[in-house]
């Protein structure tokens, strides 16, 4: 066990060097081709002596993963190294779980079915994941055996795994939007846990695109409550973590959610108030950038005019105004006049702050609409007046 031990850590230290290095400008994995990957996975198979170590072999199997489609020729070495334990290999033959998923490899997906009852929790989270790669014609008569493998996986449990009920609840509405994924993220989505709501939030997610207009309008609903107000939970870690995912599945729902978003910042907080100058609370911070994103395709003119108070006004947090301004990036049409003349203002007011007194170290919030500014320019030129006429407009 002790040695078992010790080798997780090992190839955990080394997952971080894996992951970042590079040759040039390409990442390792893409330096080489995938069938040098899959060589080293079918010498770890074939050679008595010299095997490649654990470390390689993982990072073969990462390689495979990013290739994708790619990769499609090399399934069947990947396949024979998920079904041979070589001992204390759990970790490889799981990344070639994923490798498989994401290679669209249909020949695998029996094995995948069967890897879900391995004794290996991180070979059964990834054969989850695996599975939900594929779509439902890819099944054929391994359909059934699919769904209730994966329904099995999320019964109550005294002990449950989370990520991997995750993948299983994901997978099995991709495969058969079978309702045990709605009733699942029901359970999750309970606001005294925000472990939780946390992978609730990220099964909605993931599937965003897929999801019913009943289920989305109770969860949208869900979503935007528990961002302003995340309960009383000790652990406030945790709710920091629920309350992003929360603004992330909400953002991948894109324009579903923009009526709720906009809903709940107007309810607390109006434009009369910005425009006044009183301050933003709290909790609405998370929902600002948002605002911007979803409502982008819509009613954009009031999200920015909105956006703009907030960040032109100089008493206001600095976190606050943070959020603002990566809201205006969204802008389009001729609202982005008012966002990038709003961004301008704040940029401006740099420059001459740091001439007038020295400063050298721009503030998060000049960072950020210097990178706002630049993503609006190399946009579909939104509008009839680009930053070169909005800042001669400024200078008259």
């Amino acid at each position: 066990m002790m040695r078992r031990n010790q080798t997780r850590v090992v190839l955990l230290a080394c997952l971080g060097v894996c992951l970042t290095a590079s040759v040039g400008a390409q990442s390792v994995w893409e330096s080489k081709t995938p069938d040098y990957w899959a060589n080293i996975l079918a010498k770890s198979l074939d050679e008595e002596k010299n095997k490649p170590c654990i470390r390689e072999q993982w990072y073969a199997a990462y390689a495979l993963e990013q290739y994708g489609a790619a990769a499609q020729n090399q399934a069947p070495t990947l396949l024979r190294r998920l079904d041979t334990d070589l001992g204390q290999d759990d970790y490889v033959r799981s990344a070639v779980a994923r490798a498989l998923g994401t290679a669209g490899a249909t020949e695998a997906i029996p094995a995948l079915i069967l890897a879900l009852d391995s004794e290996y929790l991180a070979i059964r989270r990834n054969a989850a994941w695996a599975l939900g790669r594929f779509s439902p014609d890819d099944f054929g008569e391994e359909k059934e055996p699919a769904v209730e493998a994966l329904r099995k996986l999320l019964k109550k449990s005294e002990h449950p795994d989370l990520p991997l009920e995750l993948n299983a609840a994901t997978a099995l509405w991709r495969i058969a939007r079978n309702d045990d994924t709605l009733e699942w993220i029901d359970r999750m989505l309970a606001p005294s846990n925000a472990r939780n709501v946390f992978y609730g939030a990220s099964a909605i997610a993931n599937l965003a695109n897929d999801l019913d207009e009943q289920s989305l309008a109770k969860f949208k609903t869900f979503l935007c409550k528990y961002v302003v107000d995340p309960g009383t939970e000790k652990n406030s870690m945790s709710r920091q973590d629920a309350v992003r995912m929360c603004v992330f599945a909400l953002a991948a729902l894109g324009s579903v959610a923009a009526d709720d978003v906009r809903e709940t910042i107007l309810e607390r907080y109006s434009l009369e108030q910005a425009q006044r100058g009183d301050a933003c609370p709290s909790e609405l911070v998370p929902l600002l950038a948002l605002w911007g994103e979803v409502d982008s395709a819509g009613d954009s003119a009031g999200a920015v005019f909105f956006l703009a108070s907030i960040a032109s006004n100089e008493n206001e947090a600095e976190r606050t105004r943070v959020a603002a301004v990566r809201g205006l990036k969204f802008a389009q049409g001729t609202s982005a006049d008012v966002a990038r003349k709003a961004l301008l203002d704040i940029v401006s007011d740099t420059d001459a702050d740091v001439q007038e007194n020295g400063r050298g170290i721009f503030k998060a919030l000049d960072a950020e609409a210097a990178a706002a500014l630049k993503a609006l320019n190399e946009s579909a030129h939104s509008g009839s007046v680009q930053i070169e006429r909005v800042e001669s407009d400024l200078g008259e």
